[in-house]
């Protein structure tokens, strides 16, 4: 029985070690399983973490990071425009739309970029210059580095106000458009906003107004982040009651390597503007019959030259049946109103790759190369 007694004891403390020893054993596999927990592939810090700490106007819209996975943008040309669905979303709001990047090699045969994750934003301009692409929509910038690979947080673009320009108050930037001058530096055209009301129309309660497109060039060193507005406008025209425009928006810059040329869209209306100096002041070319290049088959302009072959290519949007799409007319000259058979859909939401219930508008065209 003493035999049976001590037996059990020694039975009872060993199972008692037992005990105490399991947790010992446990909680280190634990926490290795906590420090070796693998990342996610090419996981990186969201933009938007940075981008809605920002307050931001009512009708500007927040960023989603794209992929910063090397993109393939090998294609000659390169295209950023806007794309919303209007089956689930009201598209006359810019937050709901989405800033998408497309290339062609064949100027009339476009694909979307592989990689690219569309960006929220609205009205985008794209331009390259040496291994940076630089994608401008309203007052934020998105820069992409060819040699590295790195995509950039997007950052709010700073305009001040430089020598020349009387006013005091902020500069808010709509609809810009990016060219290069003969420094190799960036200037921006843009139709100066107002908070709080419509760019492109006269405020409630007003017959006429005057509208100014302005331009601004870049602070050395800023890379693109900063401008500083210059002297004096490039384009001041009155609007509305009995005028020849009710509306003016979207400028967009080009030059065929002797002037200068700004589109003005005025609905699905397009105006020819043109200038001898980079920063001189813009002149109406009164194109014949009624004084537009378009006249009712596409606004929102894109424009370029093209030296090899000798043509202006002309890229707008348009509603069809299936929804906004991107066009293009290819005109010898801008001597002559563009007419419906100028033009050739080249962008369609569904087409595209996007899906149906897509608009596909505000073209923004540059050139893939350093």
């Amino acid at each position: 029985m003493r035999r049976l007694f001590i037996a059990l004891v020694i039975l009872l403390v060993m199972l008692s070690g037992c005990e105490d020893e399991a947790p010992q054993e446990i909680i280190p596999t634990q926490v290795t399983e906590d420090i070796q927990t693998p990342q996610a592939p090419n996981q990186t810090k969201n933009p938007a973490s940075t981008a809605t700490q920002t307050k931001l106007p009512e009708a500007t819209a927040t960023f989603q990071s794209p992929s910063a996975t090397i993109l393939e943008m090998t294609s000659s040309y390169l295209m950023a425009f806007h794309a919303c669905d209007f089956f689930n979303f009201n598209c006359n709001d810019p937050r709901n739309h989405k800033v998408y990047l497309a290339g062609a090699d064949d100027i009339k045969t476009w694909s979307l970029i592989p990689g690219w994750v569309p960006i929220q934003g609205s009205v985008p301009d794209v331009i390259r210059r040496g291994d940076t692409l630089y994608v401008y929509t309203g007052s934020w910038l998105v820069k992409y580095h060819f040699d590295s690979g790195v995509l950039d947080e997007p950052v709010q673009v700073q305009i001040s106000r430089g020598e020349g320009t009387p006013s005091t108050e902020p500069v808010m930037p709509t609809d810009v458009s990016l060219i290069l001058d003969d420094q190799d530096q960036m200037v921006m055209f843009f139709l100066f906003g107002k908070m709080g009301s419509d760019p492109a129309m006269c405020d409630p309660g007003e017959a006429t107004c005057t509208k100014s497109i302005g331009s601004a060039t870049e602070v050395e060193g800023s890379d693109g982040g900063a401008f500083m507005v210059n002297s004096g406008d490039r384009i001041n025209s009155e609007i509305g009651e009995g005028k020849i425009f009710m509306s003016l928006s979207d400028p967009d810059i080009f030059t065929d390597g002797r002037d200068f040329y700004l589109l003005l869209s005025h609905g699905s209306w397009i105006s020819v503007w043109t200038s001898s100096e980079l920063h001189g002041s813009y002149q109406r070319l009164d194109v014949p019959p009624m004084g537009f290049l378009s006249a009712g088959s596409g606004g929102v302009a894109s424009g370029y030259y093209s030296q090899e072959e000798g043509r202006y290519w002309i890229f707008s949007n348009i509603h069809l049946e299936e929804g906004m799409v991107i066009r293009l007319a290819s005109p010898k000259d801008l001597t002559r109103q563009l007419e419906e058979g100028n033009w050739t859909t080249i962008i369609g939401g569904e087409a595209i790759g996007l899906g149906p219930g897509y608009n596909a508008e505000s073209p923004g065209f540059t050139l893939n190369e350093p």
